[in-house]
């Protein structure tokens, strides 16, 4: 209460008070994204959450800047294709708080290794050549969920070395996806 007002040799009864009215500006506050950089994965991966956070508490929406490599919906990255595709974090901010700065991180998918398996190089007499002859059925092992992958081509094999052994490596080519 202004009349009861005292400070050291400041009394509110000497005075005649005065109130004028004023604006008071309170200004939106300011915020940062933290949001680390992106481990590499591999197509075939598992879908997986991202992790940033705003210095005001807001949630974030994330972008992807290459629907072909990888989606986002919510903060769940879903993996579509081998590639490199910009992640960009972002909040609009609100009453409060100012829009934030979006940070980019960069997300590499690489590809899927493919192994063909079911083939077998058959003992040979020793014939001065490194030809090896190959039995069974050629199949992909890897192929990720219904993609349509399949194998052509005519395989060569060839022994790592045409000298008399045990357990020499064999070499396989021709084959195509």
């Amino acid at each position: 209460v202004p009349s009861n007002a005292t400070w050291e040799t400041f009394t509110a009864s000497n005075y005649s008070i005065t109130y004028v009215n004023g604006t008071l500006t309170i200004a939106k506050a300011d915020q940062t994204i933290t949001f680390g950089s992106l481990s590499a994965k591999t197509y075939g991966d598992s879908s997986f959450a991202l992790t940033g956070t705003s210095s005001s508490g807001l949630g974030l929406t994330y972008s992807s800047s290459d629907t072909n490599v990888a989606t986002v919906s919510g903060s769940t990255v879903t993996i579509v294709g081998a590639g490199s595709t910009t992640i960009t974090a972002s909040q609009s901010g609100d009453g409060n708080h100012n829009a934030a700065t979006s940070v980019d991180q960069v997300l590499t998918i690489n590809k899927k290794s493919l192994t063909i398996t079911g083939l077998s190089a058959e003992n040979k007499t020793f014939d001065g050549t490194t030809a090896a002859t190959l039995t069974g059925a050629p199949s992909l092992v890897g192929v990720v969920g219904t993609d349509d992958v399949s194998l052509t081509g005519t395989p060569t094999a060839t022994f790592a070395s045409s000298s008399v052994g045990h357990a020499i490596a064999v070499t396989v080519s021709g084959y195509s996806l």
